[in-house]
């Protein structure tokens, strides 16, 4: 397991950032966020990735360990979640649901969400086609 995390991480970015490349919109978008930095905590299953926001795109570190003063914010989520999020969920029926939890700057949470899914962008409309479930071991 400790070379496949950081191969998927490292592909995840490339494709997220070449994504975010392709729309016209993402560079001032991208500028409000840049130097932020989002924990993203899946519980099930168990890892933690950084994600630290620049100009160009955005960096996905895995941070074991990590607590929630590591990051301007942290959320708290389960892949079924996480997957129902990138499909279109709303963030306030999740949290309403006890679904996903959020701890610190609750806005950059929304404006992570507007900033991969722009216009341009819709990485969200993307990877909505697609079933994100966790099938377990």
């Amino acid at each position: 397991m400790s070379l496949i995390m950081p191969l998927l991480l490292a592909s995840a970015e490339r494709k997220l950032n070449h994504l975010l490349a392709r729309d016209p919109a993402a560079p001032s978008r991208l500028a409000r966020l840049a130097g932020r930095r989002l924990l993203l905590r899946v519980t099930a299953p168990s890892f933690e990735v950084l994600i630290t926001f620049h100009n160009g795109g955005l960096a996905l570190t895995r941070l074991p360990d990590a607590s929630p003063g590591d990051a301007d914010a942290c959320v708290e989520i389960d892949a079924d979640t996480l997957g129902a999020l990138m499909g279109g969920a709303s963030i306030d029926s999740c949290m309403t649901n006890n679904r996903l939890i959020v701890h610190g700057d609750l806005g950059l949470l929304a404006a992570t969400r507007g900033s991969v899914d722009g216009p341009g962008c819709r990485l969200g409309r993307c990877a909505g086609g697609m079933v994100w479930r966790y099938a377990g071991p």
